[in-house]
């Protein structure tokens, strides 16, 4: 009787065994197979006209902003933020890339151009904010990058320190906080997000705004004292930093956020499954962790500006 019920306990222990290892087994290989299993199917079979000549051409023309650090910079080892994106959307699609450059402007009316003519791109990075005056003419993707608009202030603008500890220095910590400073000018990239914001912005509005044609012309000014404060979005503000640090000494750094900004990619609007497409590459940067690299490589670490 007891040699009997110890037979059944060991062959109901091995049956559940079996089951576990045979259920393991199975899920390893449907993981393994997953590219087997759609290897005799027809690859975008939804494909719109845009997709489909990009896979029938081998070639995604790729519009950026040239030397807008950290989105893309002359530098092998580091190409920068949007390049190493552009590369990883183009390699999703089997495809090469041909690179195009221009300001936003440019893309936008590069994108908005009618598709496979010899002005149009397929796709802008940029580092370019997406937004409502913008989407009349192009199609953004979800955001790839979230930011804010930020500021380098000159020190000398921040408030006196207090004599007692019931009256705390005010912190200046983001762009909103400029409306409890006396006038500023403020140094801005002609024709960007950030221009308008300040001209629209009720809060601004008693500050001198003077835009730039160039970046670096504009940082310069901000150097040489011509300006008291320069205002862009975050990333850039973190890039000018990283590439001189010195400026730490001399300007504050105002980028808690005054609003999100989100950065996305600029498509042409005729074709759906194109940005369904890019929408899911996007969520897939995020979901695997390249876009958190890229943000530490470029906006944290800074060995790229060594």
């Amino acid at each position: 009787m007891h040699n009997n019920a110890g037979i059944r306990r060991l062959i109901f222990v091995l049956s559940i065994a079996f089951l576990f290892l045979a259920s393991g087994s199975g899920s390893a290989q449907e993981t393994t197979d997953s590219e087997a299993e759609v290897s005799n199917l027809k690859a975008f079979p939804a494909a719109g006209p845009q997709l489909a000549r990009i896979l029938e051409q081998g070639v995604i023309r790729i519009g950026l902003q040239r030397n807008y650090k950290p989105f893309h910079l002359e530098s092998t080892e580091y190409p920068g933020i949007d390049v190493e994106i552009a590369k990883a959307l183009a390699q999703s699609l089997g495809v090469q890339v041909e690179y195009h450059y221009g300001d936003v402007a440019q893309l936008i009316a590069m994108v908005n151009a009618e598709p496979g003519s010899g002005a149009s791109i397929d796709i802008a990075l940029g580092g370019i904010s997406s937004g409502l005056v913008r989407a009349r003419y192009v199609v953004f993707s979800d955001p790839y990058m979230i930011t804010t608009p930020a500021a380098l202030l000159n020190r000398q603008m921040l408030p006196p320190e207090s004599g007692t500890e019931d009256f705390p220095r005010r912190k200046i910590e983001s762009l909103a906080d400029l409306r409890f400073l006396p006038r500023l000018t403020i140094g801005v990239k002609a024709g960007t997000v950030n221009e308008r914001l300040l001209r629209s912005d009720a809060i601004f509005e008693k500050h001198t705004v003077q835009p730039f044609a160039d970046r670096e012309e504009l940082l310069q000014a901000l150097i040489d004292g011509d300006v008291d404060a320069l205002v862009a979005d975050e990333v850039r503000i973190r890039a000018i930093v990283i590439q001189n640090r010195q400026l730490l000494s001399r300007f504050s750094t105002l980028t808690n956020v005054y609003r999100e900004e989100h950065i996305s990619m600029a498509l042409h609007p005729g074709d759906p499954a194109f940005l369904n497409y890019v929408n899911f590459f996007i969520k897939e940067l995020h979901r695997t962790g390249k876009l958190s690299r890229l943000r530490e490589v470029y906006l944290e670490n800074g060995e790229w500006a060594d």
